[in-house]
């Protein structure tokens, strides 16, 4: 029996930033994936999950906004939601989370993002550490999934670095 290494791109988005996102970094915004890698079409008709890349940017509740992904519920399809991030100040941290954009309720737990600290003194240093946020759902009716900055120090050194973030959503079921 051959096992598939790819789930069908009906049933899965695979995102990425076209460039380090240095706004909307604040508590409540989220990040803009505004590249799509991985997809079968750009609704709902074509296939179960859907990303936006070409609305403006918005963190209203149920708004489109370019970064969340359009999630085709029926109570019968579970999606797993991934992402991997990293920080271009290794000094601040974040937390992130998967987060249904239209029940205004997150999903799954909390990530940190930040980094490690290494020695102690002046000799320390910071290495940015890639965290993976990640989730589990079964939506009842169609929600929109964005990767939510839950807690944010609001410096304007921060930013997501895009050479280190991506971001996959595919349906289990």
């Amino acid at each position: 029996m051959t096992v598939p290494l790819f789930v069908p791109t009906a049933h899965a988005a695979y995102a990425n930033l076209s460039a380090d996102q240095t706004t909307h970094l604040g508590a409540g915004d989220h990040v803009a994936w505004n590249v799509s890698a991985l997809a079968a079409g750009t609704d709902l008709s074509q296939a179960c999950v859907v990303l936006d890349t070409t609305s403006p940017y918005s963190n209203a509740s149920g708004a489109a906004s370019v970064g969340r992904f359009t999630l085709l519920g029926n109570g019968a399809n579970v999606y797993n939601l991934r992402s991997l991030l990293m920080v271009a100040n290794p000094i601040l941290t974040y937390e992130v989370a998967w987060y249904d954009a239209t029940n205004d309720v997150e999903i799954g737990r909390r990530a940190p993002l930040g980094a490690v600290k290494i020695g102690v003194g002046i000799n320390a240093i910071f290495k940015p550490t890639r965290y993976e946020c990640s989730a589990l759902i079964r939506p009842a009716t169609t929600i929109l999934a964005e990767v939510r900055l839950m807690i944010s120090p609001g410096a304007p050194t921060a930013g997501i670095l895009a050479a280190y973030a991506s971001a996959i959503v595919f349906r289990l079921s």
